[in-house]
């Protein structure tokens, strides 16, 4: 196997691409983010038991990654998981 190299032009392509859909990804990613409820205290009531175990999940992943849990309403920062 040989080592080659795209062309400037492409790679400047494809970093544009990757970016464009990082950015899309995360915009993604908190629209779920907020549908779930993830940063709110409570659940919302239009949850089912699947996404409510997801949501409980989506915000214990926050708090491992750094996210800050607000113990006295017990609100939640995501923006951390939203990059992730």
């Amino acid at each position: 196997m040989t080592n080659q190299y795209l062309p400037t032009a492409l790679r400047r392509t494809l970093e544009k691409t990757v970016k464009d859909a990082r950015i899309i990804a995360e915009e993604g990613a908190g629209d779920a983010i907020q549908r779930l409820g993830v940063a709110a205290g409570k659940a919302p009531a239009y949850l089912n038991d699947g996404e409510k175990e997801l949501r409980r999940r989506l915000r214990a992943h926050a708090r491992a990654l750094g996210d800050a849990f607000n113990k006295s309403d017990e609100t939640q920062e995501t923006k951390r998981l939203v990059e992730a």
